[in-house]
């Protein structure tokens, strides 16, 4: 039976954000021991969609208007960043696995986005920096994170009509649980206080053409989730890639060979790039 909508709310408000320990470990070890600059910070961080989630959330909620996590680090203070950082639920054993998948689309989404953006810069004429799309594209799922993460038995549910034959996660979580992934993550944005320019796309993207804004950044999170899932990074329980939506293609004036072209610069782009739990195939 699906959870109320007071359910649901109630969760979400007291729900962490999960990460991998050995994240906070490292990052432990590189403040704390090492005393690193905020760019390695940032690089490590960088890898992570929820503890990008939660600095970046941090420093706009103290007052520092910014989406890139170098300048969210230089504003809030190592400190702040570390405590941030501890605040993560540990995934526990059992799910390690599943968001390893979860972690590795995020980072091959986030490497491909800026790539789109940029192939299309004649169409979107996006004044975004490189940092800000990579932060985009990494946080861009969060809504299926909080799904597994924070409504385990209504997520395994889903994933299991999936797997017996049903058709479209989102759907089958909206059954179980009575919110669909888009649903919980624009509940939760506002929470994290995260800036339009990654809240609106992070809502939207599987729907871009009901984007109430940002339309072309959004198709264009769209077409990169879609291309990296085609290219075989599928998370957890989201074994099928989604269908390519007609209308954010001809948003962005894309057609197949493009769509090739910008796949091949993306492996290209991670040949060097260290992805979670040797999740990468």
């Amino acid at each position: 039976m699906p959870l109320s909508a007071a359910s649901i709310h109630a969760r979400l408000l007291t729900a962490g954000l999960p990460t991998f320990p050995r994240t906070v470990a490292r990052l432990e070890h590189l403040i704390v021991e090492v005393e690193a600059p905020a760019a390695i910070i940032a690089s490590v961080i960088a890898t992570d969609p929820s503890l990008a989630t939660l600095v970046i959330g941090q420093t706009n909620a103290a007052g520092h208007s910014t989406t890139q996590l170098s300048e969210a680090i230089r504003r809030t203070g190592m400190g702040v960043v570390l405590s941030t950082a501890r605040s993560a639920v540990p995934i526990p054993e059992a799910q390690r696995s599943a968001l390893a998948t979860c972690w590795a689309q995020a980072n091959a989404t986030a490497v491909l986005l800026p790539m789109l953006v940029d192939y299309r810069q004649h169409i979107i004429h996006s004044t975004w920096d490189a940092e800000t799309l990579y932060l985009v594209g990494l946080i861009h799922d969060m809504g299926h994170v909080l799904a597994m993460g924070q409504f385990q038995t209504e997520y395994a549910r889903a994933a299991k009509r999936l797997a017996d034959g049903e058709q479209d996660l989102e759907s089958l979580i909206a059954s179980e649980l009575g919110a669909t992934p888009s649903q919980l993550v624009a509940l939760a944005a506002h929470t994290w206080h995260l800036p339009p320019v990654l809240a609106i796309p992070m809502a939207h993207w599987r729907k871009p053409g009901g984007a109430p804004d940002l339309a072309e950044l959004t198709a264009a999170v769209h077409i990169a989730h879609v291309l990296v899932h085609a290219a075989g990074f599928s998370a957890a329980g989201d074994r099928y890639v989604p269908i390519m939506d007609d209308w954010a293609l001809t948003k962005l004036n894309l057609r197949i060979a493009d769509c090739e072209t910008l796949l091949a610069r993306m492996f290209d782009a991670m040949d060097e790039l260290e992805l979670y739990e040797g999740a990468l195939r």
